[in-house]
């Protein structure tokens, strides 16, 4: 998923013409280059482009908290100079959902490195949506501007496409939403308004809605055999099958304070409970 967020990003900074590209980079850029840095790790950048200027930036995403971040840049840093043999600023764009806790700095007892470190959010998606570009309006979700205002800006931009530009602007934005938890609202009202069918979409269709729910079963099964020991009821799996994503959540909560199985060994218990997700309150 962190892969498809890099690439969907990507995608909608590689317009010139976009506000939030030309607050990174400085301006306007006139020209991406395409660098891989071939060294042990095998270093790959995220977007290197030349400004107007002349100035060689690095834009880096990150969509969660890492420790190793200053570490990562300096060495981009380095292996840019090595390869490139200029000066490069490095930029790093924080996306997550998460508050920002990095650094934009990397220090040894004997060494000390400093790069811009941006979140997404202090962005202002004011200017954004008055923006020409699509991306500029998509990035406005991730900022802390109206979410509400944001999607009928995206849906009437969306409209304008021809249609298969259209679909594929529709899918990227879901894949950018879901950095704020945000993607099944924004691909059912997609969907409502025929722009993407949710039932085709590798991340909310059918396959990847199976996906979560047994993912779900499997945490929660794990949990019980923890607690219960390693032979559970046979019906503790077909009532776990037949449970919705919200109830198999719930019970993933109540387990840790669920103190037996026995209060479900009563036909009546079974019916009336899901499993042991009642456990705690269920009667027999």
């Amino acid at each position: 998923m962190a892969q498809q967020f890099d690439v969907s990003l990507k995608v909608l900074f590689s317009p010139t013409r976009g506000v939030v590209a030309r607050s990174v980079f400085g301006g306007p850029v006139v020209e991406w280059l395409n660098v891989e840095l071939p060294k042990i790790q095998n270093l790959r950048a995220d977007l290197l482009a030349r400004g107007a200027d002349g100035t060689l930036r690095h834009l880096e995403l990150e969509a969660r908290n890492t420790a190793n971040l200053g570490l990562r840049v300096a060495d981009y840093h380095l292996g840019f100079y090595r390869k490139l043999g200029e000066q490069v600023e490095m930029v790093v764009l924080y996306v997550g959902n998460r508050p920002l806790r990095m650094k934009g700095e990397f220090k040894t007892s004997s060494l000390g490195f400093r790069f811009r470190l941006l979140d997404i959010r202090d962005f202002d998606g004011g200017p954004r949506l008055a923006s020409e570009d699509l991306g500029d309006h998509m990035l406005a979700l991730l900022t802390r501007y109206d979410q509400e205002r944001v999607l009928r800006r995206v849906e009437d931009q969306l409209r304008k496409l021809p249609g298969g530009e259209k679909e594929e602007a529709a899918r990227l934005f879901v894949v950018i939403s879901g950095l704020r938890s945000l993607e099944k609202t924004v691909a059912r009202r997609l969907n409502m308004i025929g722009m993407i069918d949710i039932m085709e979409n590798k991340v909310l269709g059918p396959a990847g809605l199976r996906d979560v729910h047994q993912g779900q079963i499997v945490m929660l099964t794990a949990l019980l055999k923890e607690r219960f020991g390693s032979k559970l009821p046979d019906w503790v799996p077909e009532k776990l099958e037949a449970a919705s994503e919200r109830q198999l959540l719930a019970g993933s909560k109540r387990v840790l304070t669920a103190k037996t199985l026995d209060a479900l060994s009563s036909a009546k218990a079974r019916l009336d409970c899901l499993a042991i997700l009642e456990a705690a309150s269920c009667k027999s």
